[in-house]
């Protein structure tokens, strides 16, 4: 998807389709796409434990602190909430152009994009994601991924009310109590597995689009890419060279 999306936004004159998307053509990305996954897992899972852990204990001080004033407590608990959300929004904005890079720098990277002398792997694709996003950039990466988080938290909503409403008609239908059969354990878990199924898999494809297109906005920002591939006399930037701010004609 990746591949695809870069294809389709810089258009057939910059990006000519060099392979067709079939499964066959992207079978060599399987393994190293897997084992980024499996990194990215371990260390989302290492960070969400440990803001799991700070919101409790924060949240354990407010409530002990706000016994007399409720409201204290309430406001206490939407901070540490919003400031969790954020934390949680910039980590992913950091990671979330470790498939691009991947897709585009590795050892089958398109040639039309520039083979790197040194390629993009798992092990280094996070760190390239770090080093796109700067510390500049961080603010405006974060506020995208906070609203793609939201969007599809939405869907996954909408979703979920439509096939409850569904579930309300039928048990009404049948002459049920519509409060048991909704407040029901699997009805609760049928419901959030459909949802989040249903609703992600049209969403996958959005959220890879999104993706590709910062990691195109920010590698024409910083390394200069669109110059290159409009001029022949720009060398392609290397992705293990360090950002280019500027560029001055040779």
């Amino acid at each position: 998807m990746s591949r695809v999306s870069l294809q389709t936004v810089l258009g057939e004159g910059f990006a000519p389709a060099t392979t067709k998307a079939t499964l066959r053509a992207s079978l060599p990305m399987f393994w190293p796409v897997l084992g980024l996954s499996l990194l990215q897992y371990v260390a989302v899972g290492i960070v969400q434990t440990a803001l799991t852990f700070v919101y409790y204990v924060v949240g354990f001080g407010i409530v002990l602190a706000g016994v007399q004033d409720e409201r204290l407590a309430v406001l206490g608990f939407i901070v540490t909430s919003a400031l969790t959300y954020a934390i949680g929004v910039v980590l992913y904005g950091y990671l979330a152009l470790t498939v691009p890079a991947l897709a585009a720098e590795a050892k089958h990277a398109p040639g039309w994009i520039g083979k790197p002398a040194k390629p993009t792997n798992p092990l280094t694709a996070s760190e390239r994601s770090f080093r796109l996003v700067g510390k500049a950039n961080v603010v405006r990466v974060g506020l995208i991924y906070g609203g793609l988080v939201l969007i599809c938290f939405a869907v996954v909503s909408l979703v979920a009310v439509g096939i409850l409403a569904v579930i309300a008609l039928y048990a009404r239908a049948l002459n049920v109590d519509v409060t048991q059969v909704l407040s029901g354990g699997w009805t609760i878990f049928g419901v959030t597995a459909f949802s989040v199924l249903i609703a992600m898999s049209g969403l996958l494809a959005y959220v890879s689009a999104v993706q590709t297109l910062v990691y195109l906005d920010l590698r024409m920002r910083r390394e200069g890419l669109d110059l290159a591939m409009r001029f022949d006399c720009v060398p392609i930037p290397q992705p293990s060279a360090p950002p280019r701010q500027s560029w001055v004609p040779g």
